[in-house]
Parts: C-alpha cells; structure tokens; sequence
C-alpha cells in the first residue's frame, strides 16, 4: 500500500480560522488516506496557544486510532520545553526525538492516566477530559491547559463527563484553576461532572466554590 505524505507549514500566530482551516485539513487527509503521514512544519512557530495545542492534540489522538503518523518538524526546543511542561510531550510524535511510550491502559483499570481531546464550536474551544486526576502529572497537565486558555483570553469550556476519579491533588488543580480565572481575561466553564466528582467536590466542600454545569447544552448557553 502506498504511504502518501504530506506537510502543513503552520502560522506563527493561530487564530479561530487557523485553527477550523488545520482541523479540516488533517481531516480530510485521514478521509483520503488509510495510511500515510502528515508533517506539522513549525518553522514559522514561536509560541503555541491553547487554540494549536488543542489542534494538535486532537488531530495526533485520530491519526493514532487510524494507525497514521501526524509528525511535529522543526519544532523549536521552547516549544518542546513548553510542551514537555505541560505533560503533553509523551502523546506527540516530534521528529528527530524519541517520544515516551504513552500508558497502555484500559477504561476499566483504576490507575488511569488524564486524557484530553479538543474540538471547536464556532468561537469556543472545547476540552474533553477522561480517565483520571491520579498523579501530580495529570493535575499538572489540567492546570496547565486551564492557566495557558487564561491567559490567550479564549472562552472555552472543559467537559469532565469522562472522568471517572479524582483525587485530592486533582481537586487542588481545579481549585487553583478557580482561584487563577480572575486574574486573566479569558472565562472557563466547567460541565458533565459525574456522581464521583460531585461527590468528592461535596466531601470537600467546594460546590459553592466551583460551578459545574450539568450539560454541554447548559455551559454553552451565551456563548454560542
């Protein structure tokens, strides 16, 4: 089977559109290709906002689950050390490096790592996480993410209907999460927190603290 490869120079700056135009873009290269690679060229990249970093991460998460290759190129070593800051450097494909294994685990194990998705609806970005909030790793990752949608000054909602546990260095995330959000011009929504969060955010009483929404439908409502 032939092997097509193709390349995206990315822009220094992403903006909504930017982001819409490489979300399509990788779409349609894995609706075309059954097995190929797709190289990310960040010549021109000086800084990742949480717009590209949530690009990217989503597009690596379906080109894994079709067996493609999405290849980071010349990626400046600020923004691998950023990336590696963050926790995401092990789920990115970085060419001349040689990226951590990711943990091989299953919805049914206790020790998940934190897995994160990303879509974008009109102007609000979306982060879907699931599994976890076990390690200091995982809850590094979720504030990081958080604190970086903050500052850009995006509005954008971090769905949570797929997480199954959380421990107390987790809710200390979420909290320094909450604490941080005035600080910076952009605005987080959090929606679909489980029995299991509630309950642990209850046990700690935090609901007054941290508002959760019920749905996507419900965090959405003036946004959109």
């Amino acid at each position: 089977m032939e092997i097509n490869i193709s390349e995206i120079k990315l822009s220094d700056v992403f903006s909504y559109d930017e982001t819409h135009a490489l979300l399509n873009a990788g779409k349609e290269f894995l609706a075309r290709h059954p097995i190929g690679n797709l190289y990310l060229d960040f010549t021109n990249v000086t800084i990742l906002n949480s717009l590209a970093i949530g690009a990217i991460v989503t597009l690596s998460n379906r080109f894994k689950e079709q067996d493609c290759n999405l290849v980071l190129k010349n990626v400046p070593e600020s923004i691998v050390q950023m990336l590696n800051t963050i926790n995401l450097r092990s789920f990115l494909n970085i060419e001349s490096a040689k990226p951590d294994k990711p943990l091989d685990v299953s919805a049914a194990e206790v020790n998940i790592s934190l897995i994160i998705d990303f879509e974008l609806i009109k102007n609000v970005g979306i982060f879907s996480f699931s599994g976890s909030l076990l390690t200091p790793q995982d809850s590094n990752l979720y504030f990081s993410m958080a604190e970086q949608i903050l500052k850009d000054g995006y509005k954008m909602l971090l769905d949570l209907s797929g997480m199954v546990f959380i421990d107390s260095i987790g809710i200390s995330a979420m909290v320094k999460v909450n604490n941080i959000m005035k600080k910076h011009k952009g605005e987080i929504r959090i929606c679909g927190a489980g029995d299991i969060l509630k309950d642990v955010l209850e046990t700690h009483s935090l609901t007054s603290i941290i508002r959760l929404y019920p749905t996507r439908e419900d965090a959405l409502d003036g946004w959109l």
